[in-house]
C-alpha cells in the first residue's frame, strides 16, 4: 500500500471497515476460512482482510465482486437521501444538517471503497482463466475486468479523485438538477 492509498483508506475508514464486512460475510457464506483480520490497525494493511483461496470460480467472483455492488448500491441509497434532505428539501437545524452531512461523507466513503484488493481481483483472474468453464468465462469476464481495473485505480487514488470530481460538478449542478426534480414533482413546496 503506498503512501496516497493509506491516507485515502484513513479518511474513508467506514467504506473499508463495510466493504470487509461484505467480504467476511460472503466468506462465511462460501465457507471460506477468514485467516487475519486487520481492520483497525493503522498500519500498512489497514482495512484488509486475509482469507484463504475460495473452492470455485463463482466463490471467488462473489467474494471479490459482490461487495463492490453491495457498497456502490448502499453509497447510491445513502448520497440520494443526503441530497434529498441537503439540497431539495433544504432541512434546517443544526441536527438535520449533521446528520445530512454525516450520511453524505459515509457515502462517500462506500463510493470510494469498492473495488476489491489487488490480489483478490488477481485471484479472480486466474481462478476465471484456469477453472472457468466456457459459460462461467463469457458471463463473468466483463465483471472480474471491471473489478481488475476497478483496484488498479484505486490504489492509486484515481477512483478518489474521480468521486471528488463527481461531487463538484454535483455541487456546481445541484440547482439545475433539483429544478428539474421540483418540476416533476410539484406538490414538494406545499
Amino acid at each position: 500500500m503506498n503512501g496516497i492509498d493509506r491516507v485515502i483508506r484513513v479518511l474513508t475508514a467506514p467504506g473499508v471497515w463495510i466493504r470487509s464486512f461484505w467480504v467476511h460475510l460472503l466468506c462465511r457464506i462460501w465457507a471460506v476460512p477468514v485467516t487475519e483480520t486487520r481492520l483497525f490497525q493503522n498500519k500498512a494493511t489497514f482495512g484488509h482482510l486475509q482469507h484463504m483461496a475460495p473452492p470455485t470460480v463463482g466463490a471467488a467472483f462473489a467474494i471479490g465482486f459482490v461487495p463492490a455492488l453491495l457498497n456502490r448500491l448502499l453509497a447510491l441509497l445513502l448520497f440520494l437521501s443526503s441530497l434529498l434532505g441537503l439540497f431539495l428539501f433544504r432541512m434546517t437545524g443544526w441536527v438535520a444538517l449533521s446528520a445530512n452531512t454525516l450520511a453524505f461523507w459515509f457515502a462517500f466513503s462506500l463510493y470510494v471503497n469498492t473495488y476489491p484488493p489487488a490480489e483478490h481481483a488477481r485471484r479472480m483472474q486466474t481462478m476465471l482463466r484456469g477453472q472457468g468453464t466456457r459459460a462461467q468465462k463469457i458471463l463473468l469476464a466483463p465483471g472480474t475486468f471491471c473489478c481488475a481495473v476497478g483496484s488498479f485505480l484505486e490504489r492509486r487514488g484515481v477512483t478518489f479523485l474521480l468521486a471528488c470530481a463527481g461531487l463538484a460538478a454535483l455541487v456546481l449542478w445541484q440547482g439545475a438538477l433539483f429544478a428539474a426534480i421540483a418540476r416533476w414533482l410539484p406538490n414538494l413546496e406545499g
